[in-house]
């Protein structure tokens, strides 16, 4: 049974804006407040897990970034909706700047941000799902043993047809998703 689901921020809950630094930008994709009333409705937690390069690539800083965490927390409570734990990877094996350029076991496709949703909230594998539109969402799903959905909104058109990376399911939307896989 899913006790936690574990979601990816641009593409999945909003339009994905290449290096979102300005609130201004942020619009929630269609579907996802329904999606998300219904898991709250089941009494499952939620969590965003996002890798947040821009941060270690200089394109904007760690202030930028929580500022956009902080209003995209508010926005989702106006619905009634709230998440546990907001996860988050600044760094970049290559691109990164100084500090910041690391290559972190918590920058999907490796699993850390997962590993630590799962110790710190004591979910085992089988009570967490993660859906996320891009084919590092559904690596680091997989190299958390945990199972994984793309969602074909932001990138996920683009991973859908691929054979190897093998989601547990593709939906068109997160509704879809929860739907038709998280809450059988």
């Amino acid at each position: 049974m899913i006790k936690a689901v574990a979601l990816d921020r641009d593409g999945t809950l909003i339009e994905h804006v290449p290096y979102l630094s300005d609130i201004k930008d942020i619009q929630i994709l269609p579907t996802v407040i329904d999606a998300l009333l219904l898991l709250n409705e089941q009494n499952i937690d939620l969590f965003i897990v996002t890798n947040q390069s821009g941060i270690g690539r200089g394109f904007f800083d760690l202030d930028d970034y929580l500022k956009v965490e902080s209003y995209l927390t508010r926005l989702f409570e106006g619905y009634g909706i709230s998440f546990k734990k907001v996860y988050y990877c600044p760094y970049h094996p290559e691109h990164g700047i100084g500090e910041y350029k690391v290559d972190s076991d918590d920058r999907k496709p490796k699993p850390g941000m997962l590993l630590k949703l799962m110790s710190e909230f004591q979910f085992n594998p089988t009570e967490i799902v993660m859906v996320g539109d891009n084919n590092v969402d559904i690596q680091a799903a997989q190299n958390a043993n945990i199972q994984s959905v793309l969602v074909t909104t932001g990138y996920g058109s683009q991973f859908k047809d691929d054979r190897e990376l093998a989601p547990n399911y593709v939906a068109d939307t997160l509704l879809d998703a929860v739907k038709h896989f998280i809450l059988l």
